[in-house]
C-alpha cells in the first residue's frame, strides 16, 4: 500500500485547471464572507494538485471542511465526480455538509468497486474523512481500488483523532510520503 501511495504521489493525472481552483476559492469567499486563509488556500492547491493522492491534516476547527468544500467545487467545475467516504457511516454522511452529494462507508466503497457497481475512473476523486481512524485493511482496500481505477484520493485527518480499531498507522506513513 505504501508503494501504491508513493507511486500515486508522483503521478500527474488529476490536474485541475487553475481557473477552476480560483473560482472555487472565490466561491468559498462568498459563502464565508471572508477569503480563505493563506494556509487554507495552500491546502486547496495541494488537494486539487496533479497527484493521484494528497493528504490534508489539521486539528478540529482549522477549516478542513471549508477546504474540502472548495476542492469539491473545483473538481466538479472540472467535470470530476467526487465521492466522500469514512469508516463510519455518520462521518461519511457529514461530508454532505461540504457539498459532496455521494457518500458511503469505506467498506461499501470497496465492496461496490469489487462488484463492478461503483464506476470509479480517472475522473473520480475519493475524499476520505477521518482517515487516521481507518485500519490498515480498509485503507489498503481503498488505495487498491483507487489505484486500479486511477481515481484521485484525498486523505483527510487530524493528529488528535482516535487510533483505528485493529492494525493501524498506515495513514501516518502515507502522510509522510505524499503531498500535504
Amino acid at each position: 500500500t505504501l508503494d501504491i501511495a508513493e507511486e500515486r504521489a508522483n503521478e500527474r493525472t488529476a490536474v485541475v485547471p487553475r481557473g477552476a481552483v480560483e473560482e472555487a476559492s472565490e466561491g468559498a469567499r462568498s459563502r464565508l464572507g471572508a477569503p480563505l486563509s493563506t494556509e487554507q488556500h495552500r491546502a486547496l492547491e495541494t488537494a486539487t494538485g496533479p497527484e493521484g493522492i494528497a493528504v490534508l491534516i489539521g486539528q478540529a476547527g482549522t477549516g478542513k471542511g471549508v477546504v474540502i468544500g472548495a476542492a469539491r467545487e473545483a473538481w466538479e467545475r472540472d467535470g470530476r465526480r467526487v465521492i466522500g467516504t469514512a469508516v463510519a457511516g455518520a462521518t461519511a454522511k457529514r461530508l454532505e455538509d461540504t457539498g459532496i452529494a455521494e457518500t458511503m462507508t469505506m467498506d461499501a466503497l470497496t465492496a461496490r468497486h469489487r462488484q463492478g457497481r461503483l464506476g470509479l475512473d480517472d475522473r473520480t476523486v475519493v475524499v476520505v474523512d477521518e482517515a487516521g481512524m481507518a485500519d490498515t485493511r480498509r485503507l489498503h482496500g481503498l488505495m487498491e481500488a483507487a489505484w486500479e481505477s486511477r481515481a484521485k484520493v484525498l486523505l483527510v485527518g487530524d493528529e488528535a483523532q482516535l487510533s483505528p480499531i485493529g492494525a493501524g498507522g498506515l495513514f501516518g506513513e502515507i502522510a509522510k510520503r505524499t503531498p500535504m
